[in-house]
């Protein structure tokens, strides 16, 4: 299979990361509308990335271009250009269709497409164009925030069924290990290593107090981390998912002017009468959330 490997012609579309940017610009001028609702972006169909409200503003022209974003359809590339942002649902029966074709992802393929729920997100976070984000510098400091769970304390994420912002993580902290649950300080690195791990609590108002495990790894194209919950995990006195069967994968694939932040949450949930609708809800939630975390801490690094 051909990878996308980052090089130097890829990392010639300064100009395509320009166009892109003037069409975020431009729809949120005009006033996108940015609805974080599950609910709402499933209307597209499981498998196909939801098109989200907004205005249309003749952005297909910068679409299709760009050897990183080859693997979409055109739909996909006009929305990714428009909104800066895709959302799929898949299922053992549907194809994933926003993973990007790198030797990282590749290592987790076979697991995605087996699960029987599966939300996947793709964001398009170009940068300020002071820096080159394929340096090493940049590199530790997208790793370092990867490695750093007590800033998703506080998140949000939008409630469709609700129609309001909700606290997605009342807790999270790094622990010394699942036995003693000891938090402590997020344990940033001094230079990237090749593959890593460490422990986190998380408090969430769906699943509650769970310990997950975060494996690291790095490559020349991306960085990826695979978060994986250490015990069952239950909604109040349910269990609905069991130990290491809820895997979610951020990775961040850096070019010179821009970061492609791919993002997907897998699992194979306890067949729970009634609740597998709410399951994947939550967990599409959880997904975007943590993915829209992750490009808010990569601004002050742009």
């Amino acid at each position: 299979m051909q990878y996308a490997k980052i090089t130097t012609k890829q990392r010639r579309y300064t100009l395509i990361s320009i166009t892109i940017t003037m069409m975020f610009c431009l729809t949120t001028f005009l006033g996108a509308d940015d609805v974080g609702g599950a609910g709402q972006d499933s209307a597209a169909g499981a498998g196909q990335a939801a098109e989200p409200t907004a205005v249309r503003a003749g952005q297909d022209s910068a679409a299709g271009a760009g050897a990183a974003f080859a693997y979409l359809s055109n739909k996909q590339q006009r929305i990714l250009a428009r909104d800066g942002r895709l959302l799929a649902f898949g299922t053992r029966e549907t194809p994933i269709s926003l993973m990007p074709p790198l030797e990282s992802t590749q290592a987790i393929r076979s697991r995605v497409v087996a699960s029987p729920v599966i939300s996947e997100i793709l964001l398009f976070v170009p940068g300020n164009g002071t820096k080159d984000l394929t340096s090493s510098e940049t590199r530790l400091a997208l790793y370092n925030m990867l490695r750093s769970p007590s800033t998703m304390k506080g998140i949000e994420y939008y409630s469709a069924s609700r129609k309001e912002m909700r606290t997605l993580f009342t807790d999270s902290y790094a622990i010394e290990s699942p036995d003693t649950r000891r938090s402590i300080p997020d344990p940033a690195v001094q230079e990237v290593p090749t593959q890593d791990s460490l422990y986190f609590l998380q408090r969430d108002l769906t699943f509650g107090r769970n310990v997950y495990q975060a494996n690291y790894y790095a490559d020349d194209d991306s960085l990826r981390v695979d978060i994986i919950n250490h015990a069952t995990v239950g909604m109040g006195i349910i269990p609905v998912i069991m130990p290491e069967k809820m895997r979610m994968t951020i990775v961040i694939q850096p070019f010179e002017d821009a970061l492609l932040v791919y993002g997907v949450v897998y699992t194979d949930p306890i067949l729970t009468l009634g609740m597998q609708e709410r399951i994947q809800r939550s967990l599409s939630n959880r997904l975007k959330a943590i993915a829209e975390w992750a490009v808010a801490e990569t601004k002050p690094l742009l």
